[in-house]
């Protein structure tokens, strides 16, 4: 082998060896905070809730039918927020909350959260999403 090759080969092991240990510093800083926030739903209704749906500014998610008291389990978002989009079906009739704003409320950090579907003590006459962290 002569001097150049050598050379040219001891180049291409050490990018080799760059490109390998970029990655291995990629990979550890996404794990403190690449991932996004884990969302589940908490029917707290007395009501069966079908078709639920929550949509956040970059994703909707189906979590479909949920029992009294029941919850969903979480599902990954990129992005999320204190308030979400949410469409249901209660007692045959469909409801949708939507919030006003995201401008008011921090981004949800990596974690796990619960988003409750609740109703006011009289009934569906008033429902409601509120978040809790987990």
């Amino acid at each position: 082998m002569l001097f150049h090759e050598l050379e040219v080969e001891a180049v291409h092991k050490d990018l080799r060896a760059m490109v390998g240990f970029s990655a291995l510093l990629l990979a550890a800083a996404c794990l403190g905070g690449c991932a996004g926030p884990d969302i589940r739903v908490a029917n707290d209704t007395t009501y069966m809730l079908s078709q639920i749906e929550i949509t956040t500014p970059s994703q909707t998610e189906s979590f479909g039918t949920l029992a009294p008291r029941e919850m969903s389990d979480y599902v990954g978002f990129s992005e999320a927020y204190k308030y979400a989009a949410a469409r249901f079906v209660a007692a045959g009739s469909p409801w949708e909350i939507n919030p006003i704003d995201y401008g008011d409320t921090d981004e949800l950090g990596a974690g796990e959260y619960t988003y409750h579907l609740a109703t006011a003590s009289t009934g569906l006459d008033t429902v409601y999403l509120f978040t809790t962290e987990d």
